[in-house]
This record gives structure tokens, sequence and C-alpha cells, in this order.
């Protein structure tokens, strides 16, 4: 929906990143959640949008 709205105003990226417990986790612990939980959904999702951000250039 966002991208049918939003589209000529902004870029959006493909990755959605999934909510979780995790990432608040990793915050109480000063962390970031690649180091806090490397294997999870959430990191790989953030290591993802990294990519798609530096082949965007933006």
């Amino acid at each position: 929906m966002v991208k049918v709205y939003y589209r000529e105003a902004f870029h959006i990226f493909d990755v959605q990143i999934p909510l979780s417990v995790k990432v608040g986790e990793a915050n109480f612990y000063s962390q970031s959640i690649i180091q806090f939980e490397p294997k999870s959904k959430v990191a790989a999702a953030y290591q993802e949008l990294a990519k798609e951000l530096m082949e965007s250039g933006c």
C-alpha cells in the first residue's frame, strides 16, 4: 500500500523488517541485533536492507 501512494515521492525499499522482541533485548544489552542474535530473521533483514541501501546509492 505504501508503494502505491508514495513511490513517486520516496524511495521505498523492498526489504521488510519483521517485528521481534530480540531487537529490544539487543538494545537492553547495548548491542546491535546483528551482534546479539546474528542468525535471526531480523538480523538478516537488516543486513539485506543495508545491501539494498548501498546498491541504491541513497
